[in-house]
Parts: structure tokens; sequence; C-alpha cells
């Protein structure tokens, strides 16, 4: 198996979590906290949503299986911008030290309207991959939410790694 302590897929997901950080440290409790209209959620709850993953990922690599559907929804993460980034400073300290890739047994529900949770084949690797994307997704909107509430944002951070390299499209035809 691949050693996965100096690859891209650690890499991806430690900027991920940096630019968690670099957005919940311009914001104020109740920026972090409310949820402009019409939007439902604040940031706090994409925060802790990203937070599951990881916790999901983590408890899963002991036992070999991952299951994306028992998430923990801790408030205190929706609620306490500290407390958001004392968990993503765990989170990246835990990355140096996940060691090989090996195979996983994933639970995730695909569907809502059949809502039957799946089980399937996957690998470590995948899911540091899964995670990232996740994370960056969620910031993104977190991102957002910050605008909305008057935070002046890097416009770097929540940009997906395909969106920071993306090639311009000149010279070829629309596809």
């Amino acid at each position: 198996m691949r050693e996965l302590r100096q690859s891209s897929l650690i890499e991806g997901n430690r900027e991920a979590l940096t630019q968690w950080l670099a957005l919940l440290a311009q914001l104020s409790e109740s920026q972090y906290c409310s949820a402009p209209q019409p939007v439902q959620f604040g940031i706090g709850r994409h925060a802790r949503h990203v937070l599951d993953m990881y916790r999901a990922l983590r408890k899963g690599l002991a036992e070999g299986e991952v299951d994306y559907e028992l998430r923990h929804r801790d408030s205190r993460i929706e609620h306490s911008p500290l407390e958001a980034m004392t968990r993503l400073h765990n989170v990246l300290a835990w990355l140096p030290d996940i060691g090989e890739d090996r195979p996983l047994r994933v639970h995730t529900r695909v569907s809502a309207a059949v809502g039957n949770i799946e089980l399937l084949d996957s690998c470590l690797s995948r899911e540091l991959a899964f995670v990232a994307s996740h994370s960056v997704h969620h910031l993104a909107y977190a991102v957002v939410l910050a605008k909305l509430q008057g935070c002046e944002v890097d416009e770097s951070l929540g940009l997906a790694p395909a969106t920071v390299h993306a090639e311009p499209m000149l010279g070829r035809g629309a596809q």
C-alpha cells in the first residue's frame, strides 16, 4: 500500500482546513452563528458538518468502515467559532499520522427518495479526496454567507482546485 503522509491528498485536506481557519478567524461569533435571509443555516452549521465528515473518517479508519450517516452534530461547534477552530486544528494534527492507504467500507445514503444506506468498497485515499472536496464545497457556501454579512473575504477561499488550475478553453470548440 502507498504511504500517504506526504501525498497531495494530505496537502489538499490541509489546504481546505487551513482555509476554513482563515475564514473563521475573520468572523465574530454573531457572524459565525447567523443565517442571513433567505438562508436557513449559518456558517457554524457548515463547519460542524465538515468536521462530522472528518470525525466519521477518523473513527472509520480504526474499524475499517466509515459511516458518514452517523453524524455527531455537536452543537458546540455550530455556536462557537473557537470550538470549530480547535477541532480543525485537531484534524490538521491528525493528518500527518494517517499512514498508508488501505481498503475501507463506506456507509452512505445517495438517494433521498429511496433512502437506503449503501455499503460501498472504497479506500482511504478515495475518502481523503472526498472529505477535502466536501470541505471546499461547504467552505464556498460559508464564504458567500460571510459576504452576505458584510465581511471582506479573500477571493481565493473556497475555490475548488479544479477552478484554480482551470485552463482557458481558447482554441477549443464548444464541447
